[in-house]
């Protein structure tokens, strides 16, 4: 299964009243927006589980980082998941999932399976990847995983996080794919009680978060090739770079693969490819025009 999205058409306003698709942003003009990532993403995992569909009460809809920050009735900063789930209880009477402390491998599970994770991370990690929403901020944050997928450079999980509303250049807008391996370290990086990290305090592998309770049933799409008895390109991809390649001769070969994905090749411009995944020439990269999705 090459791509696996739970429900993720939520939308949010930022603060210049610029429409954001796909994120609820944190900087929306409120008082507490600078420390509402956990209420901005309480929003979207609850619309998520909801899967767009109002609920008989609350207002607004979809839900904003200042209507859960308000229900919450904190002022003091930063909120916790205990905090933002009982909030969109009272407001929109829907049901949460309880946060909970568990494996890494449980929230890649839960993926698979068309859920929407909202997950407590360190954003250090996400900085260093080159995918910050806010250069400089290395803190504790929260964001919402809405999609995963097997890419050619590995697994990538897409992330909805409030800060990619867009506001300045540099800045995503819209929820990113960011390499799994990275999402796991900045779980596994989160300070627990601004004190050890979770990793220290419970072990490699494990993760803060509420899962939505409802979930997209994943689709049995992939993505398959077929060359044709032919000389054909095998092309060698390192870190996303494409690095050469050989001409290779064929009787014909069919298989798996994934997604058809840009490697740029340095001085020569970027191609468009898939990743042979099953047969005796797994591993190689091959031109898109052999693949279509099935």
């Amino acid at each position: 299964m090459a791509t696996v999205l739970a429900w993720r058409a939520f939308s949010g306003t930022r603060k210049d009243g610029t429409k954001v698709y796909g994120i609820i942003p944190q900087f929306d003009g409120s008082t507490f927006a600078d420390t509402n990532c956990g209420a901005a993403s309480e929003a979207m995992r609850v619309s998520s589980q909801q899967k767009g569909v109002r609920p008989s009460k609350g207002n607004p809809w979809f839900p904003t980082g200042r209507s859960i920050r308000l229900e919450t009735g904190d002022e003091k900063g930063g909120l916790m998941p205990s905090q933002t789930t009982a909030a969109s209880s009272r407001e929109y009477g829907v049901s949460a999932a309880s946060p909970r402390i568990s494996t890494w491998t449980s929230v890649i599970s839960r993926s698979w399976a068309g859920y929407a994770v909202d997950l407590c991370i360190s954003y250090g990690p996400i900085a260093a990847a080159g995918k910050s929403g806010s250069p400089g901020f290395v803190g504790s944050h929260r964001v919402v995983i809405v999609g995963i997928r097997n890419w050619g450079t590995g697994l990538q999980l897409l992330v909805a996080d409030p800060l990619y509303d867009g506001r300045r250049a540099g800045i995503p807008m819209g929820p990113q794919w960011i390499a799994s391996s990275v999402m796991k370290r900045a779980a596994g990086n989160l300070l627990i009680d601004g004190r050890s990290t979770l990793t220290a305090s419970r072990g490699e592998g494990m993760a803060y978060y509420v899962p939505s309770l409802t979930r997209v049933a994943p689709s049995s799409t992939g993505w398959r090739f077929s060359v044709s008895a032919q000389t054909f390109w095998a092309y060698r991809v390192v870190d996303g770079k494409i690095q050469s390649r050989v001409a290779k001769t064929t009787g014909g070969f069919s298989g798996s693969c994934t997604e058809p994905d840009v490697y740029p090749w340095a001085g020569r411009g970027d191609y468009t490819l898939v990743k042979v995944t099953s047969g005796a020439y797994s591993g190689i990269y091959i031109a898109r025009k052999f693949a279509k999705e099935v």
